[in-house]
């Protein structure tokens, strides 16, 4: 049976800081997610401080057999689909609000939204980012130097073009030009975007939803640098995505 939606989520153990796993998950339950659709990805094969998180929730967790990269992580999350057969699949960080009915909002958005020659549609995005509104519920960004990777959706298909590319190209993923070519194991955000600019070099842009869907809640970050967020454009979690709001 093929799902409209599949939600795989990148974590790592912030300890002794806070996690945010656990709220997280809970945030997309209460947005009305089946728990058998929402996969774990942590960065390391240690996986027993999960269980404050999560408990026996019925999620699935995909431990490592070792530790992997930032990057690597994050490409780690398309192998969900090797057991859900979906329609789309949702990147997302762990620390994260989520509005209401979060699957079937975002499914809705993308039936509306989703054009054949856009690769990558997000539904939240780090301040500073610039956003030119395409209609009422929709905007576009560049997918250059694209900034925040913690709600990003893509097709099955593409999903799977985007991982065996980045697999392939786990030190040359940037192009010529483009900073910080000394790290080519962090930067998920810029590998998506930088994919999708060679899969269609003509399309420089992604879609990004209008009001944002998610907030990004966390403050204590081993994944960050530092805690950011952008609260102004977040839906709010008692919002759902309609026929009415297209």
């Amino acid at each position: 049976m093929m799902v409209p939606f599949l939600v795989s989520i990148r974590t790592a153990n912030r300890a002794p800081k806070r996690n945010y796993l656990g709220s997280t998950v809970r945030a997309f339950l209460a947005g009305g997610c089946d728990p058998w659709l929402i996969h774990l990805f942590p960065t390391a094969p240690d996986t027993a401080w999960m269980a404050a998180e999560v408990g026996d929730l019925p999620v699935v967790i995909h431990a490592p057999a070792q530790a992997r990269t930032p990057n690597e992580n994050g490409i780690a999350l398309v192998s969900a689909l090797d057991s859900v057969d979906a329609e789309w699949i949702g990147l997302f960080e762990d620390d994260l609000e989520c509005c209401s009915d979060v699957v079937g909002s975002m499914s809705r958005w993308l039936g509306h939204h989703a054009r054949a020659d856009v690769l990558v549609y997000r539904f939240f995005a780090l301040p500073g980012t610039a956003i030119v509104p395409r209609g009422p519920a929709v905007g576009r960004f560049s997918l250059y130097e694209m900034r925040g990777s913690q709600a990003v959706a893509l097709r099955a298909h593409d999903a799977r073009a985007f991982a065996a590319w980045a697999a392939a190209h786990p030190t040359d993923w940037r192009p010529a030009g483009a900073p910080f070519q000394d790290r080519p194991t962090k930067g998920f955000d810029k590998l998506i975007g930088y994919w999708a600019l060679q899969q269609w070099p003509g399309q420089l842009y992604g879609l990004i939803s209008q009001p944002f869907m998610f907030s990004h809640v966390g403050r204590h970050s081993l994944l960050h640098t530092h805690g950011v967020n952008n609260v102004g454009a977040f839906a709010g979690k008692s919002w759902r995505y309609g026929e009415a709001t297209v």
